[in-house]
């Protein structure tokens, strides 16, 4: 942040919503190595958010088709037991 200040910057928020404005910026920040990588990583943090929310919107549905897969099969399986135990029975009592 001092770094922007040393350009005489106050707002960078208000800056960055001009466009040309905007480019005379990044250019004296070329010239100072700290500061263009700040201003580089500020630009780039929309996009990094998104294909998070995306990552984690994924992650969210696999656990979630893995979890109905796993209570699927238990329910499967109880009631391929239950079967068995009825048959059993079924045959104990003739």
């Amino acid at each position: 942040m001092e770094d922007i200040k040393s350009i005489n910057i106050s707002n960078w928020k208000k800056v960055a919503q001009n466009r040309d404005s905007w480019k005379k910026v990044v250019e004296q920040a070329r010239t100072l190595y700290r500061l263009y990588h700040f201003i580089r990583r500020r630009r780039t943090t929309t996009t990094t958010t998104t294909t998070r929310r995306r990552r984690r919107r994924r992650r969210r549905r696999r656990r979630r088709r893995r979890r109905r897969r796993r209570r699927r099969r238990r329910r499967r399986k109880r009631k391929r037991k239950n079967k068995k135990e009825t048959k059993t029975k079924k045959k104990k009592k003739k």
